[in-house]
């Protein structure tokens, strides 16, 4: 499935602007199709469904020539790992929600770096990202944004974002995510004097 549109996009890039406009914040929204491969998972569906006919097989009252047995545990093997990695939603629930949490974070923090988020002046730098395949948003914040704004609110942020995977429009309700912390923002990390773009307008969008 295919997110974010150019148009989109563009809104999101908009968004970004407006919000830098009212506030000192510097964000930087980056959306990625997955955090890791999990390969692994397919793997160990594949080794096991490979198990199972070949434990059948093998106990079987029936008798099998030396071609079906080989084809069938391969054929079993094969199956198991194509399935996984079709299939999201078994893909999800094999890897693991804590496995995934862990793996979007260690994700999340290296493109923090590699942004240079952490170079703002005054450490007002936030990361929102995006995993498409955890449906997980991450919020990355610098240590001067993060003690600006109160852990309650954080909290009520983090919440919205969370919910944007149940919507019936994604899209949409990421652009209204962000926007519904415009105030927040502004009122916590107010605009400073003589204040210049330290960060790009950001939005790296890979969907």
């Amino acid at each position: 499935m295919a997110y974010f549109s150019k148009q989109m996009q563009t809104d999101l890039r908009k968004a970004v602007a407006q919000i830098e406009q009212k506030s000192h914040i510097e964000l930087v929204l980056i959306a990625k199709p997955r955090s890791a491969t999990y390969i692994d998972a397919a793997w160990k569906v594949g080794v096991a469904s490979a198990f199972l006919v070949f434990s059948f097989l093998m106990f079987s009252h029936w008798v099998f020539g030396d071609f079906t047995f080989y084809a069938a545990v391969v054929l079993a093997f094969g199956l198991g790992f194509v399935l996984t990695e079709r299939i999201k939603p078994l893909h999800r629930k094999i890897v693991g929600k804590k496995a995934q949490r862990r793996q979007v974070e260690r994700y999340a923090r290296a493109l923090f770096q590699k942004a240079n988020i952490h170079e703002t002046e005054r450490r007002i730098g936030l990361l929102i990202f995006v995993s498409a395949f955890e449906k997980m948003v991450y919020l990355l914040p610098d240590r001067g944004a993060k003690e600006a704004i109160p852990a309650d609110v954080w909290a009520q942020m983090q919440a919205r974002f969370d919910a944007i995977f149940d919507a019936p429009d994604l899209e949409k309700a990421l652009l209204e995510a962000l926007l519904a912390f415009e105030d927040s923002f502004a009122n916590f990390i107010p605009q400073v004097e003589n204040d210049f773009n330290e960060l790009d307008d950001h939005i790296e969008i890979d969907l």
